[in-house]
């Protein structure tokens, strides 16, 4: 196939490519081929607006060079040029054509451009322009040159003219033969560049029946190829675009071309790539349309159902609050029936015309629309029974049945109530009735959210305020229905749906405010049914139970003495007596929800209106129909251990708080006038002393045969007991009580004839059923063991066993945080404390060290901590002094029952006019446990009597743990006792007393690392290189804490810094990290003063003057400071302060500028220096101010959390170098 151009068309000038692209950007590479190749093409501009930005370009460089260089620079520069070729690529190239005319051009155009090249095609050589001489004379050439040009240009105008003309009466022709003269004579302006027409020709040639030519007819002979496509002006893509269209409209109505393989010898294969445009010629493949089941709701999707009652912010408002959901599309998916207006005429009735709504609830507003006359017509109100709607009786729009009124109509609803209208008949609501809140039970919150305390506080206290003032039934009902509506659980709670939980509370808060309340009581969150099991054959039925006693009749309130005043403090002081995990009465309120209740601002109010409230109950002055709540309680049934059952009752909590608060008025009357027949009121230890006192009787007529003890028991004495009886304070023993045999117990203290008990007792207490003998020498009298050392050592020892069920489950547990603050608080030696007060340790010594075998076993299978000898010593003293609070029952238990003797031996005298104080120091068991006692301390601390028995359990065990504290120090190397002060400070204990939760949470790992670390015990067996510095890894991980490898010091010196910073932030201190500029220059040629930071944090206001606080943590171990930290506690902490202090004299230089520099230096283990220490409680109490939290405990708070901080990157250093060190 012949390929040439016309004589005309190679006088153009080539086109201007800019960004060269190496080699293949260069006409040179294209070989004969003279047609542009493609990214050339791409890259075409127009004539007229090159040499404009040409020109733009020419003015701007010229008038840089001129400001930046002299002509003299200029001129070397410009010679410099000329030896030094210059490289091709990235810069401006012009690529001509090999015409005379063309060349001259591109010459002057180069030459506007310094620092460009010439390529002439055909050639290899390439010519290098710059600019020299002198200003004025450039200037003069650049003005003759810029005429010539334009001449130039001129002429090629007119050629190109002339050209074009030639072209169009070829295209014209070409045209005709296949579209018409009409098409042609259209499009014959806009024929595209020359590779797009050999696209066009290969459609041509797959259209026609004679693949090749441009038409079913054949073409004129002796006619080639290249003559009947000539090259014009190239055109912009839109107006080949349309050319394309009109060229192929008659092509496109014809059938398919069928594949033509002819065309692969006609052309090179480089021809054989089309443009984008071409392809848009032939048919394409249909896309594939996607996955088939995209966007479709498959099973439940498809049928979601009603929100959740746990879906936040209001999810569970029903109808109220429904959504349009999304159609469900694809394939096979069902149609919802749309729903039309129900108002006759109206246009969106007519289901041909209107598009309808998907529900109800998206219908609204055009209903809304009708009922207040925007739109005509009438709803009818067939339609709004059916949807469950009624008008609003303020605004007349549409509102829920059960709402009756608007949330937001409701004020003005209550302001336009006629006098002594009740308030429910307004809001046309009826709350729920006593009975139904006594007897719903919703589960309540344990804790109110953080977000939603002040506005339940608001709630509350107006709540509480409505019954002070109005105290009317309605009042009432708002109130007690007030936590099962506002604070019940959700379905999913936990740490993981914390924020879902909140929002839920929060909008549940927000709906009570404006005035919504049968809506919350039916949409709470109704728990699930507990678990019952069925009766065992040996319990009693209802049926069985004896009879109740009739409740008592009220006297009149005229009657009653005025009950006495009860003032905020006192409710306050009674309110956190009770427990924060106090159960709740039948309506859910909790005392920690009350708690709760107390935030900083709204905290005086609401205790002011609660003690209001407990005031009214104390005077009886509450409506006679909440009596039923308010003294009824729920039944828990706990199996007693003779079978049978024990009910447990739980009042209502604002009950409870009254009495609460009654009793602690009358206490000392109360003592006065139930002592000593009644020990269990107002005095202390009253089961201890009634034991010693029996003790003291048994042991004082051991061998006589005339005394016995009796042990009364009355059936069913809480339900049978007249109340009416017991409120007259009558004389008479007919009190409505029946002495039950079957329990009844009957001891002796010696030789005691069976004739002589027949004569004095009946025999259902002498003998049971069978005939055995019921007396008995030995007996359990309030939990303690009565008797001989045989039946005292098998008490403790069941007891003991009993204990051991908790022990295995404890051993259970997968967090050995938990475990063991669970260990320490209620599984081991609070187990046994009853036992060891009341009875003699000597007895059951055996028993002791049984128990506490299990509590070291326990506690080897909890951490995985399996201790020495030595070390579990350690860890059986208390946190002072190094241990971990597992305190050995059998070295304590002489120190408890001698502070229980002492301390009971008063009330027992009053007890017992018989009872000898001087017979109970001398007794054999006071005199064993005082030997026990003083062989755990020193020869030269031992204590007398009177010093034992005077003294509290407390301090007894002190003495204990000082003991072993002292001995461990005296054994220990210095690195040892370095440890061993750190580990005994306050902050360095701090971690094992945090509560394990958020903040104050370690990792399973890391806390068992720490453990071994506190109790001296090895984590390997000899000394390691350490695998990431050029350090020792000792036995005991001690270099962990120092590497400075690894990133963990950097990271552990921010961690505390910004928890620091962040208990500044909520003190309200105006905290600052990192302050730069807080030093300024002392002379001029100081430039080192103001680069400097002497604060990590700086407060502009702390203890009356600006601080700057900076932080450091250094090891106790290290060897500069291990003689002065193994002799007194916190000493490597004081040596780093002054050091720092000291250093570069920041100190000083801070007090010049009235800043006080307080160095914060922390020892890995939590300990901080006394400097330090008394800046955080300074830090805590503000926040405890600012928060109206106790500030002892915001102080063991914070240190709590710090200390978990600092030991928690010192256990996973070590723990990364041990398990690097195993991986090699």
């Amino acid at each position: 196939m012949q390929r040439t151009l016309e004589p005309e068309l190679a006088t153009l000038e080539a086109p201007v490519v800019w960004e060269g692209r190496g080699e293949q950007s260069s006409p040179l590479n294209q070989k004969e081929s003279p047609v542009q190749p493609k990214e050339d093409r791409k890259r075409t501009r127009d004539e007229p607006e090159l040499r404009r930005r040409g020109r733009r370009r020419r003015d701007s460089r010229d008038q840089r060079r001129r400001s930046r260089s002299r002509p003299t620079e200029r001129k070397a520069e410009a010679e410099e040029t000329k030896e030094t070729p210059k490289k091709t690529f990235g810069k401006k190239v012009a690529a001509l054509a090999l015409h005379s005319e063309g060349q001259e051009e591109a010459e002057d155009e180069v030459e506007a451009v310094p620092n460009t090249e010439l390529l002439v095609l055909g050639s290899s050589e390439s010519y290098s322009y710059e600019w020299s001489g002198d200003e004025e004379e450039i200037i003069k050439a650049k003005a003759a040159r810029q005429a010539a040009k334009e001449e130039r240009r001129r002429k090629l105008e007119e050629r190109r003219a002339e050209v074009q003309r030639k072209a169009d009466e070829d295209l014209w022709c070409t045209a005709s033969a296949r579209c018409g003269p009409p098409a042609a004579a259209c499009r014959v302006r806009m024929a595209p560049f020359v590779g797009f027409l050999w696209a066009l020709l290969l459609t041509a040639l797959r259209g026609s029946a004679v693949p090749g030519w441009l038409g079913p007819e054949d073409p004129p002979p002796n006619t080639t190829l290249g003559h009947s496509l000539p090259r014009f002006e190239q055109t912009g893509r839109k107006h080949r675009r349309a050319l394309t269209i009109s060229l192929n409209a008659r092509w496109c109505q014809q059938r398919a071309p069928p594949p033509c393989h002819l065309l692969a010898g006609l052309l090179p294969p480089a021809r054989l790539h089309w443009s984008k445009r071409a392809r848009r010629l032939y048919p394409r493949r249909p896309r594939w349309p996607g996955w088939p089941m995209r966007a479709c709701r498959i099973g439940e999707a498809a049928n979601p159902g009603p929100p959740a009652p746990g879906t936040p912010v209001g999810g569970e408002r029903g109808s109220a609050r429904e959504r349009e959901r999304s159609p469900a599309s694809g394939r096979g998916a069902p149609s919802r029936q749309r729903l039309f207006c129900p108002v006759p005429g109206c246009l969106c009735a007519d289901p041909t015309r209107a598009p309808g709504w998907a529900n109800v609830a998206t219908m609204r507003s055009h209903i809304d629309a009708h009922l207040s006359g925007s739109l005509t017509g009438d709803v009818p109100a067939s339609w709004m029974q059916t949807h469950g709607r009624t008008r609003c009786l303020v605004c007349g729009l549409s509102v829920s049945e059960r709402h009756g009124v608007h949330p937001t109509c409701r004020p003005e609803a209550r302001a336009a109530a006629p006098d002594g209208a009740q308030p429910m008949d307004i809001d046309n609501l009826q709350l729920p009735s006593f009975t139904e809140i006594q007897a719903a039970r919703t589960p309540t919150l344990r804790h109110v959210p953080v977000a939603a305390r002040h506005t339940w506080n608001h709630i509350l206290t107006r709540a509480l305020a409505a019954v002070v003032h109005r105290n009317d039934e309605r009042a009432w009902r708002e109130l007690l229905m007030l936590p099962q509506c506002l604070l019940c659980a959700p379905t999913r709670g936990g740490r993981r749906h914390s924020k879902a939980v909140a929002a839920y509370t929060l909008d549940r808060l927000h709906r009570w405010q404006e005035g919504e309340r049968l809506s919350l009581w039916s949409s709470r969150a109704v728990g699930r049914p507990r678990r019952t099991t069925p009766p065992s054959p040996d319990a009693k039925s209802p049926s069985s139970a004896p009879p109740r006693s009739p409740p008592p009749s009220a006297p009149p309130l005229h009657d009653l003495p005025v009950g006495p005043d009860i003032a905020p403090d006192l409710v306050t002081r009674c309110l956190r007596a009770f427990p924060s995990d106090t159960a709740p009465g039948p309506t859910g309120l909790r005392v920690q929800q009350l708690k709760d209740a107390c935030v900083p601002g709204g905290t005086e109010a609401f205790l002011a209106q609660l003690a209001a409230v407990v005031q009214l109950l104390a005077h009886g002055r509450a409506p006679a129909c909440v009596s039923p709540v308010l003294g009824g309680a729920g039944l828990v049934a706990l199996p007693k251990p003779t079978g049978g059952v024990r009910p447990i009752a739980v009042g209502e909590i604002l009950r409870r708080l009254t009495g609460k608060c009654l009793m602690s008025v009358v206490r000392e009357d109360a003592r006065q006038l139930l002592w000593p027949v009644q020990v269990g009121v107002a005095v202390p230890n009253g089961a201890e002393v009634a034991i010693h006192t029996v003790r003291a009787w048994s042991r004082r007529h051991m061998g006589s045969s005339t005394k016995v003890l009796l042990k009364l028991d009355f059936s069913n004495a809480f339900n049978c007991v007249s109340r009416a009886v017991v409120l007259e304070e009558a004389a008479s023993k007919a009190i409505g009580l029946d002495l039950n045999l079957a329990k009844c117990e009957l001891a002796v203290a010696g030789p005691v004839s069976e004739t002589a008990l027949q004569a004095c007792f009946p025999a259902a207490l002498l003998c049971d059923g069978g005939g055995t003998g019921r007396v008995q020498s030995n007996f359990d009298f309030l939990g303690a063991a009565i008797g001989d050392d045989t039946f005292i050592r098998d008490h403790a020892a069941d007891r003991a066993a009993k204990a051991g069920d908790l022990l295995d489950g404890l051993a259970e547990l997968t967090d050995p945080q938990v475990g063991l603050r669970l260990l320490r608080a209620c599984g081991g030696f609070s187990r046994m404390v009853h036992s060891m007060r009341c009875n003699p340790p000597h007895s059951q010594s055996i028993a002791l060290d049984m128990f506490d075998g299990m509590t070291r076993r326990c506690f080897g299978d909890l951490t995985g901590v399996h201790p020495t000898t030595a070390q579990w010593q350690q860890a059986a003293r208390g946190l002072a002094h190094g241990g971990l609070g597992l305190r050995s029952c059998e070295h304590h238990a002489s120190a408890a029952f001698l502070a229980s003797v002492g301390g009971s031996l008063a009330a027992c005298a009053e007890l017992d006019p018989a009872f000898s104080a001087d017979e109970q120091k001398s007794s054999p068991a006071v005199s064993a446990a005082l030997a026990h006692l003083n062989a755990h301390l020193p020869p030269h601390q031992a204590l007398s009597v009177e010093a034992a028995l005077s003294s509290k359990q407390r301090d007894l065990s002190h003495r204990v743990d000082a003991a072993g504290w002292a001995h461990q120090l005296s054994q220990a190397t210095p690195i040892e006792q370095a440890v061993l002060h750190s580990e005994a400070s306050v902050g360095g204990r701090a971690f094992l007393a945090a509560v394990p939760h958020g903040a104050g949470r370690m990792e399973p790992a890391a806390f068992c690392a720490e453990l071994r670390l506190r109790l001296l015990v090895p984590d390997a067996d000899a000394d390691a290189w350490c695998p990431r510095c050029d350090g020792i890894l000792d036995r005991h991980s001690y270099h962990a804490a120092t590497c400075i490898a690894g990133g963990e010091r950097t990271r552990r010196d921010h961690a505390v810094r910004d928890l620091v910073c962040q208990w500044a932030v909520q003190a309200g201190l105006r905290p600052e990290k990192e302050a730069a500029h807080l030093l300024l220059p002392q002379s001029p040629d100081d430039l080192s003063s103001s680069r400097r930071r002497p604060a990590d944090i700086f407060i502009p206001a702390l203890a009356g003057s600006p601080a700057a606080l900076d932080f450091a943590v250094t090891a106790h171990t290290r060897q500069e400071t291990l003689a002065l930290a193994s002799q007194t506690p916190g000493a490597a902490a004081a040596a780093c302060a002054q050091h720092k202090v000291a250093y570069l004299q920041t100190g000083h230089i801070c007090q010049q500028h009235g800043i006080r520099f307080l160095p914060m230096v922390v020892e890995p283990t939590g300990n901080w220096d006394d400097g330090a220490m008394h800046t955080l409680k300074h830090i805590a109490h503000a926040a405890a101010a600012r928060t109206g939290a106790d500030p002892a405990k915001a102080v063991a708070t914070f240190l709590q959390e710090l200390c978990v901080v600092t030991r928690s990157y010192r256990a996973c250093a070590a723990l990364r170098r041990r398990a690097e060190l195993a991986a090699t």
